[in-house]
């Protein structure tokens, strides 16, 4: 399920967003999710291994 959610971007990275998804026809909103996914992972790892 998922859920809608709003935030603000930086002018500068939403129209990076915006060509990447032009060029690669990925949604922007797929885009982010997938970017969130992996801050996830990596923040993730460091609290496992207590550098948080």
């Amino acid at each position: 399920m998922k859920k809608r959610v709003t935030f603000a971007l930086d002018q500068d990275v939403a129209a990076e967003l915006k060509t990447i998804s032009d060029e690669t026809m990925i949604p922007q909103s797929r885009l982010v999710e997938k970017a969130i996914e992996e801050v996830i992972e990596e923040e993730k790892k460091k609290i496992d291994q207590g550098l948080v």
